[in-house]
């Protein structure tokens, strides 16, 4: 998530730690806009990035 502009932090969660270590770990994993595809497709977006962007904001 960290890749996405509109994310202003990762709130990660650790008990140990070896999660912690793992939770750490995950800022190396790059995440392809193949695997991204993918994974939208088991779990659709709601908004996908390309909405956000062009969405208008109205201001009352």
């Amino acid at each position: 998530m960290g890749s996405r502009w509109f994310v202003a932090s990762t709130i990660i969660g650790a008990t140990t730690m070896e999660q912690f270590k793992e939770n750490i770990s995950s800022v190396e994993i790059n995440l392809t806009e193949e695997i991204i595809a993918e994974i939208h497709t088991k779990y659709p977006n709601p908004k996908p990035y390309n909405q956000i962007i062009n969405s208008k904001v109205t201001i009352i």
